[in-house]
């Protein structure tokens, strides 16, 4: 038998995180609904099998993992299918949305720090990478063709100001 690991947990609400949940379920809803009003005027110019047709639609919603937030309806004669409807459930979308914003941050027993340092030392970090994030996208830091030190220092240098002056603007 092995030892037990306890562990602190600290639940906390983060409204940058909130807000970006949202906005990136709202997107993956539109999408889905570009998506079934393509293939709807598809499917008036030339119904496919029933099965392929839902087949399809289910990949994209497995793409966001949205299954389960969508009834799929199929319509038309025989085994031809002529208009699908994708229609969002509200209970479960409803239940999706309940913890948006919310996390739980895991830390060792022995940490000494109170929850809101560790709720800090989380937030903190997430700017770190972040700003990596934007240093790799923006800034385009990557490749680094130079092999001396002075050379990526002076490169990485250079990231870092353009990081600063991009949040400056």
């Amino acid at each position: 038998m092995g030892e037990s690991l306890c562990v602190h947990l600290v639940a906390c609400f983060n409204p940058q995180r909130f807000v970006e949940q949202r906005n990136t379920a709202a997107r993956h809803c539109a999408e889905i609904d570009r998506f079934t009003a393509n293939l709807n005027a598809s499917l008036a110019q030339q119904p496919r099998k029933r099965a392929a047709v839902l087949a399809e639609v289910d990949r994209k919603l497995r793409r966001y993992n949205l299954v389960d937030a969508f009834e799929v309806t199929a319509s038309g004669k025989g085994k031809k299918c002529t208009h699908v409807e994708v229609a969002l459930r509200p209970d479960e979308w409803k239940k999706r949305r309940r913890y948006d914003g919310w996390m739980i941050i895991a830390a060792h027993e022995q940490l000494p720090h109170s929850a809101t340092q560790l709720v800090q030392l989380y937030r903190d970090k997430d700017m770190v990478e972040k700003d990596f994030q934007v240093i790799k996208s923006v800034v385009e830091l990557r490749p680094v063709r130079h092999r001396t030190d002075p050379k990526v220092r002076a490169h990485v240098t250079l990231c870092m100001l353009a990081l600063l002056l991009e949040r400056t603007l």
